[in-house]
């Protein structure tokens, strides 16, 4: 694993994803707010920024509803 390596100014941490030691210099903080190691980064999906737009849903030209016509066999 190589997390028991010292290195100068870094140190463990815990990732909130897989529960493995990792090395903070090699951690990421996801969108969720998650420290993850960064192979196992999860990305926002882009659709989450979209916003709905409200539509029009007017008849352009409105004309009242005709009388019925029916029409009587003799």
């Amino acid at each position: 694993m190589g997390n028991t390596v010292y290195r100068k100014g870094d140190y463990n941490i815990i990732d909130d994803r897989t529960g493995f030691k990792i090395k903070a210099s090699r951690a990421q903080v996801e969108w969720t707010g998650f420290f993850v190691d960064a192979k196992h980064m999860d990305y926002r999906n882009p659709q989450d920024y979209i916003k709905g737009r409200n539509d029009v849903q007017k008849v352009p030209i409105p004309r009242p509803e005709q009388p019925d016509k029916f029409t009587e066999d003799e």
